[in-house]
């Protein structure tokens, strides 16, 4: 029984370094799904909702990690198109009440911003039209049984540079978060006309097909897995 369990032990171990590894290619793989080119945003709104997600267990995930993104708008095309962008996507959202906007005080989504709260902070901003940074919020998870990857973004948030002095880099602040499970089937009425193949994508499918570059500016707990869940 006990070479049996230090046999599970080192499997175990071993699995957890091969994601680890997947994990980190994955990492400095995020390209671009879009060619280079000017996007369009479609005016015709479309009523199909965002396809669920795939449920998960808690007790079927081997491995599990939150990672935080920035998404330069200038290094992808969708993003800038002539017309309406995410921002203006965003800021409909909430002024409709259909997504709600939360601190950016947090990354957790603990306290809901107010009508005249989020209206001061777009009063604050002179152009928000010209947000070019987003922040991603996202966690990736490895089910044991599936033997499946899955990414889960859970936030996004539009980012403001303020001005620095000459030769020191801008200070970057998040202007307000959305909760992102609750606000797919919004985004999924808004069209991008991407650019590759002619093809057409919604919000919600551009960030669940990852059709965005981007870089990771944070990752929870990089040294080790979040968890190893062994059979009992």
């Amino acid at each position: 029984m006990k070479k049996r369990n230090t046999i599970f032990s080192h499997v175990t171990i071993l699995s957890a370094a091969i994601i680890a590894i997947i994990f980190s290619i994955a990492q400095f793989t995020s390209a671009p799904s879009f060619a280079q080119g000017n996007g369009s945003e479609i005016n015709d709104a479309v009523t199909t909702p965002a396809i669920p997600w795939e449920p998960i267990k808690e007790k079927d995930v081997l491995w599990k990690k939150r990672v935080w993104r920035e998404i330069d708008s200038l290094q992808n095309n969708a993003l800038v198109p002539q017309g309406n962008r995410l921002i203006n996507v965003l800021i409909e959202g909430i002024n409709s009440g259909k997504i709600k906007a939360y601190s950016a005080n947090d990354d957790r989504f603990s306290k809901e911003l107010t009508k005249e709260e989020f209206s001061a902070i777009l009063a604050s901003q002179s152009n928000i039209g010209n947000v070019n940074k987003f922040s991603i919020k996202e966690d990736w998870i490895f089910v044991k049984d599936t033997g499946k990857m899955y990414v889960r973004i859970l936030g996004i948030a539009p980012v403001q540079e303020i001005p620095a002095a000459t030769g020191t880099t801008p200070t970057k602040q998040p202007l307000f978060w959305i909760y992102y499970p609750k606000s797919r089937d919004f985004l999924a009425q808004h069209q991008v006309q991407g650019i590759e193949l002619s093809a057409t994508y919604n919000w919600d499918e551009f960030f669940e097909s990852r059709k965005f570059s981007s870089k990771i500016v944070r990752v929870s707990n990089p040294a080790n897995v979040n968890k190893l869940y062994e059979n009992k």
